[in-house]
């Protein structure tokens, strides 16, 4: 290859899926079997995953969008790490990409 050639790189775009979704493939989501047999239906989210929805609003923005937030695996990994580990003040602060929009911008008003 000549020095003058310029080598394309193509980026893949990064794969987003719903919060709920993540949550289940890294299994932590539960549904009580007594539930299922009821026909009702019933997921329990692991503590991270409850305490990350809190910090970032991602229950916020599925009751006002109606439907769940996309994330990449790499952010929602971020989320749930920032949510159970305070910084050195003893704060928690959210993974940025991973804020609620509508959270966001109710916050800002």
């Amino acid at each position: 290859m000549d020095k003058t050639e310029k080598k394309e790189v193509k980026l893949t775009p990064k794969v987003t899926k719903p919060v709920t979704q993540l949550a289940r493939e890294r299994g932590l989501v539960r549904s009580p079997q007594r539930a299922i047999e009821r026909g009702r239906p019933l997921d329990i989210y692991s503590v991270e995953h409850s305490a990350a929805s809190a910090l970032h609003g991602w229950h916020y923005e599925e009751s006002v969008t109606g439907v769940p937030l996309q994330l990449t695996e790499d952010d929602y990994v971020a989320a749930l790490n920032a949510a159970v580990t305070p910084n050195k003040l003893g704060k928690y602060t959210p993974h940025g990409p991973a804020v609620s929009p509508q959270l966001a911008a109710r916050r800002s008003k």
